[in-house]
């Protein structure tokens, strides 16, 4: 288990200007330089009317926003909630990107550092009910298809576990670790593997499927699972043939005990047997000479 003070701390020292994050007590570095963009999201709650316009790492571009709604003209914020229903209203989801104070960074799951990374956009416009200020997350998590590293939905569910705070799911492979490659075409490990923390070297790195080897599952061959297959059949061929010779020895075991078994049952029903027995001995015990 990671302390979330420690690694928070450590993560936003290490946070550059172009979205870059890199966390030594984590091993895994994360850059999503290429969701620089912005983004609306229609919330698929039936329940609601609300929209989300977002950008990454950055304010929102204020022509973009301008072009969406006419409520939120002139405000500077990375997030914004609007409502459908009624188009004056738009709540800023966190201040100003261009101070530090006003977002944060965490992983996705503190006991999977390859997981992703969550942006916290902090202090945005003070909630009706609550009093406290607005929020946005945007978790990022580590799942990739081929050639769909950047896609970002347009329709999504956006949860609100507390009043005024909102979480928001984005499954893209630019959300896994730098030290699981990518390529552009086939995906994250080469679309031939899963990008997966090791716990025994610390750091994040690629898991190859059967058959495939490298950092990046770039090259086929016979992997450490068919190896261990092909072992475990020559073991279970000579446990095998080890439980036949049992098997036989035991036949022979009980074969002979049987035989021994109808003799003595032959003696018991034949009274005369003993009496003739008997006679072939002396008093020593000795075979008697007729």
């Amino acid at each position: 288990m990671y302390s979330k003070l420690i690694l928070m701390s450590v993560m936003a020292s290490q946070v550059s200007a172009n979205c870059d994050i890199f966390d030594t007590k984590v091993g895994a570095t994360y850059d999503l330089t290429a969701l620089h963009g912005d983004y609306r999201i229609v919330d698929l709650d039936p329940e609601v009317a609300y929209e989300y316009i977002f950008s990454v790492c950055r304010n929102v571009d204020a022509d973009y926003l301008a072009t969406q709604t006419s409520a939120c003209v002139g405000d500077q914020a990375p997030g914004y909630q609007i409502d459908s229903d009624d188009t004056s209203k738009c709540y800023s989801l966190g201040g100003s990107y261009e101070s530090n104070l006003n977002y944060n960074w965490k992983l996705h799951d503190e006991n999977d550092p390859a997981g992703g990374v969550v942006l916290q956009y902090l202090n945005g416009d003070s909630c009706y009910t609550t009093g406290s200020k607005r929020k946005l997350d945007l978790h990022f998590i580590c799942r990739d298809s081929a050639g769909k590293s950047a896609n970002i939905p347009d329709t999504e569910y956006v949860e609100e576990p507390n009043t005024c705070e909102y979480e928001l799911n984005l499954y893209t492979g630019f959300a896994c670790p730098r030290e699981c490659p990518r390529d552009e075409t086939k995906g994250v490990c080469n679309g031939q593997g899963v990008c997966g923390y090791d716990n025994v070297l610390k750091k994040a790195k690629c898991f190859c499927d059967e058959g495939h080897t490298g950092d990046a599952c770039e090259n086929d061959g016979t992997s450490s699972a068919s190896t261990t297959a092909s072992t475990s059949s020559s073991s279970s061929t000579g446990t095998h043939a080890a439980l036949v010779v049992v098997c036989l020895l035991l036949v022979g075991v009980l074969g002979m005990a049987g035989y021994m078994w109808s003799k003595l049952r032959k003696l018991q029903m034949d009274p005369d047997a003993y009496s003739q027995l008997g006679n072939r001995f002396n008093e020593l015990g000795q075979v008697a000479e007729e």
